[in-house]
């Protein structure tokens, strides 16, 4: 509570200094990025208010994470235009894409690559927004399409999220001749009565096992896994074993991607970062409107998808 009250007084502080002297907001927003930041170099949801003109001229360190315009700045350098997405995917059994979940154009673009997956070996594809109780009607589904109602019900009273968005991303993963595993379980939380600090873990073990026995039921399947970025991330700024750190416990090869597409709700600030690059110009033409940002090593993922179509 001390801190929180010397942080309200110093930005208070800082206000009136900017009306007094003239202090750029981007130095306001920069200090409100420092007192909020968590773990050191991860990519973070903030919310920035500038332009890139504002980070012309300026001697700010292109520090991965630090600040909006050095973040700019590695985005720049290290961005390149994805034309074919299996030049990323390479030859991991499991593929994880960190989802947003209320955000359209990703669940667009899984649907437009389902061919190309499938045609690289990918035989089966897990959703979070599908809760594994629901694994035989998923699968009645399949072949029984007048489920259809049944099963947008299940997704708008479990999942919330876009259910008409989510249903044609079920429908398309099964016109594409995918497999489909329902992945979570948040009712057996429930049932379980599991503590809150603990959901996250026991959700990511849940959604492991089944990962790890779809794998060991078809040796040669490889797997694509929609979740949100809380389970797909590498590390996790709670202490909790992440979904990639537990398959990877269990030697699965796991590649992680996040998927960003700069819709509301507010972008994390490495998309605002290329939203506004791009936008200004300063990033190369992409024919499919797709961008993979390498990330450093011990960030939330192994890599970022921008989504622009």
């Amino acid at each position: 509570m001390d801190l929180l009250l010397w942080m309200v007084w110093a930005l208070t502080c800082l206000t009136w200094l900017s009306r007094c002297f003239f202090v750029g907001q981007i130095f306001l927003v920069f200090l409100i990025c420092v007192f909020c930041s968590g773990a050191a170099g991860a990519f973070e949801t903030r919310y920035y208010t500038g332009s890139l003109n504002e980070c012309q001229g300026r001697s700010f360190a292109p520090v991965y994470g630090a600040e909006f315009c050095g973040l700019a700045s590695y985005v720049q350098k290290n961005i390149l235009p994805l034309g074919d997405v299996l030049n990323v995917v390479y030859s991991d059994r499991v593929v994880l894409f960190g989802d947003t979940h209320p955000h359209l154009l990703l669940k667009s673009w899984l649907i437009r690559n389902f061919a190309v997956f499938k045609d690289a070996g990918f035989t089966s594809v897990g959703f979070e927004f599908l809760n594994s109780d629901h694994q035989e009607l998923v699968n009645r589904y399949r072949s029984d399409r007048s489920l259809k109602p049944s099963i947008l019900k299940m997704i708008v009273d479990e999942w919330g999220w876009i259910p008409e968005a989510h249903l044609a991303l079920l429908d398309a993963a099964f016109d594409s001749g995918f497999q489909v595993v329902a992945l979570d379980g948040r009712l057996e939380v429930e049932r379980k009565k599991i503590a809150e600090s603990k959901q996250i873990q026991f959700r990511n073990e849940h959604m492991a096992r089944l990962i790890q026995g779809q794998l060991t039921e078809s040796p040669s399947d490889r797997m694509l896994v929609l979740t949100g970025k809380v389970h797909s991330a590498l590390v996790s700024d709670e202490g909790e074993m992440t979904l990639p750190a537990v398959l990877k416990s269990q030697g699965v090869s796991v590649l992680s991607l996040d998927l960003e597409s700069g819709e509301a709700l507010v972008p994390r600030l490495v998309t605002q970062a290329f939203v506004l690059s791009l936008l200004s110009g300063v990033l190369p033409a992409s024919s499919k409107g797709d961008y993979i940002l390498s990330v450093p090593g011990g960030t939330t993922s192994d890599g970022i998808i921008f989504i622009t179509r």
